[in-house]
């Protein structure tokens, strides 16, 4: 027993059995270009709770189910009311993974769902990998110093990490800085959805996105325990037509805490809720929404918007982009 829990800590590998229960909070904020209402800077709050549970490995490797447990949504300082955990897990049913020990996903049952919104890099099957599985080790022993980098698929483009051990306390508690890039371009037209060809499109939308942050890995229980990440997306969109340029710029944080863990030399902090204003928020929704509503869109139109937003999310700071619609 003790050999094998040293040798998983020595190679830095993920350890998912039936006896494995894991609860994480998730939280994304966007500030910057939300493609809402047809276009408005603003800041995007979404909080998940996700909990995790580990099943006897197959031929694959290791298994383990996520579902949502919790789900809360506001727009520009103002909770919207009305939406909660069940409307969230039409797009984020319960699915079950097969992984490598090093992380890889392999195998996933999450359904081909299409959300009307869309942000770089985004692929609703990549969940597990934006929360309990945000990085792939490669397999080496967790030693400060170690550097690695590896892709990932989002939607149509590749995502790239450099990873590299900044620390390792008590062990087998690894500090990982994690940097992230990604380019790529789709066609929308003059509502900002995505369209497949040139035939129809307004614009030609280039985006680049970067990001920086950290994940914090026990190696002991081999599971990722913290992520922080900070992302800048900018993309440059130009008209067909006329040739006209202009540059849209988000910024996102995401931030997964495994409950029950404490970094070790720290001091569990007790949160502190937010209050939060709804009037002013409704009334300026309601404002610029009008056509919005018209179309019986409303609250679960803005709350799937987010939801694509935030699966853009890696760890590193994910694809953070534009939020499509349909495609």
């Amino acid at each position: 027993m003790m050999t094998m829990m040293v040798a998983a800590v020595a190679m830095g590998a993920y350890q998912f059995d039936a006896k494995t229960k894991l609860d994480y909070d998730v939280n994304v904020v966007f500030d910057g270009f939300l493609p809402l209402l047809g276009g408005n800077e603003g800041v995007a709050d979404v909080k998940f709770g996700v909990q995790v549970n580990g099943q006897e490995p197959d031929d694959l490797g290791l298994r383990s189910s996520i579902e949502l447990t919790a789900f809360e949504l506001s727009f520009n300082g103002g909770k919207l009311p009305m939406l909660d955990v069940n409307s969230a897990k039409v797009y984020f049913p319960k699915t079950t993974v097969s992984s490598t020990k090093t992380g890889k996903v392999l195998k996933s049952d999450a359904p081909d769902i299409l959300l009307p919104v869309r942000l770089p890099g985004l692929d609703i099957k990549r969940f597990p990998d934006i929360t309990y599985l945000p990085i792939e080790l490669d397999g080496r022993a967790l030693e400060t110093g170690l550097k690695w980098e590896f892709s990932r698929m989002f939607g149509d483009s590749p995502m790239t990490y450099s990873c590299e051990v900044k620390e390792l306390r008590n062990g087998t508690i690894a500090t990982i800085a994690v940097k992230v890039r990604q380019s790529y371009e789709v066609l929308e037209d003059e509502t900002l959805e995505i369209v497949p060809e040139v035939k129809g499109a307004f614009a030609r939308v280039k985006t680049d996105l970067t990001g920086e942050g950290t994940v914090i890995f026990d190696g002991a229980k081999g599971v990722a325990a913290m992520v922080d990440m900070a992302n800048k997306s900018v993309s440059t969109v130009t008209e067909i037509k006329s040739g006209k340029s202009t540059t849209r710029k988000l910024d996102s944080k995401l931030t997964v805490r495994l409950k029950g863990f404490t970094m070790p030399g720290t001091v569990a902090q007790v949160p502190v809720k937010k209050d939060e204003g709804v009037v002013g928020f409704m009334k300026d929704l309601w404002g610029k929404g009008q056509d919005l509503w018209s179309q019986g869109v409303g609250y679960l139109t803005l709350a799937r918007m987010t939801l694509g937003m935030f699966l853009s999310q890696v760890p590193g700071g994910i694809n953070l982009a534009r939020i499509l619609g349909g495609g």
